[in-house]
């Protein structure tokens, strides 16, 4: 009888020693696990902001792509307005290269008139004596 308590008494030390092995196993993997439940909810956080990002890269490509639309438009119609200041400069040009001859016929004319009236003075004066 002395052995067989013997014998359980050792039998109850291997168990306790087992029960202490997985207690403190049981512990190391509830901190694991934690742990783990930490790494996922950051994990959640960042696929939530890299999700927003996507969304707002998108929503910028699709502005971005609109605003170049809009100033292509702008460009060609600045173009046409640029070829149109041109034609305009080209007659503003012709218009004042008609003036400056027609001044410079005028003012001609005008010493013509005037030579035309000292000669009959002229000839006045010395038909008169």
């Amino acid at each position: 009888m002395a052995g067989d308590l013997m014998n359980m008494r050792d039998r109850q030390d291997r168990l306790e020693g087992r029960v202490a092995v997985l207690e403190s196993t049981v512990e190391q993997e509830a901190t694991l696990r934690a742990g783990m439940d930490e790494e996922l909810s950051g994990l959640k956080v960042q696929k939530k902001m890299l999700q927003a990002l996507i969304d707002t890269q998108s929503d910028h490509t699709k502005r971005l792509t609109r605003v170049e639309d809009r100033l292509g438009s702008v460009e060609n119609r600045l173009g046409s307005v640029e070829e149109e200041i041109g034609t305009v400069r080209i007659g503003v040009h012709a218009i004042l290269d008609l003036l400056d001859t027609h001044l410079a016929r005028k003012s001609m004319l005008a010493r013509l008139a005037g030579l035309v009236k000292q000669g009959r003075s002229h000839g006045a004066i010395s038909g008169g004596s």
